[in-house]
């Protein structure tokens, strides 16, 4: 005889589970604001209930106004670093900035690393094979070539 088999318990998938999230909406403006003075990720993270940059980008991912504060800080940090490379040209002394004491070196590094799609020396090389119709065709003349 046959042992009858009771059916598996069914669960309720409408419920959360697991932990719950640390985000708080006042994150919004702690990262606009840390990320508008030049901070990375991780350090955004310790002010946002001691989260790492990964928690961070998750919630960019699940919270659109987490994710518009860190593109607004950005751009304000962008807004800074081009400022300063402008009254650095027109030897412009503000409140916060002064031509003679500031290092033209580190602000151009940043913008190069942190904003690179605005502020990079490569050429895009696939951007100009797609704009070409897929392929580049060189021609070498041997006139030209120096031996």
């Amino acid at each position: 005889m046959k042992e009858s088999i009771k059916p598996k318990k069914k669960y309720n998938y409408t419920t959360k589970t697991g932990r719950p999230s640390k985000y708080k909406k006042e994150y919004c403006k702690i990262a606009e604001t840390l990320t508008g003075q030049g901070f990375s990720l991780p350090a955004v993270g310790l002010d946002c209930g001691k989260v790492l940059d990964c928690t961070l980008i998750d919630w960019m991912k699940k919270f659109p106004d987490f994710s518009e504060a860190i593109r607004f800080g950005r751009a304000a940090r962008l807004k800074d670093l081009e400022y300063m490379i402008i009254c650095h040209q027109k030897g412009i002394k503000t409140r916060t900035f002064d031509p003679k004491t500031s290092n033209l070196s580190a602000i151009i590094f940043e913008l190069k690393t942190k904003y690179h799609e605005y502020w990079s020396d490569k050429q895009k090389i696939l951007d100009l094979i797609s704009k070409a119709g897929g392929t580049i065709q060189i021609n070498i003349d041997s006139s030209d070539a120096k031996l």
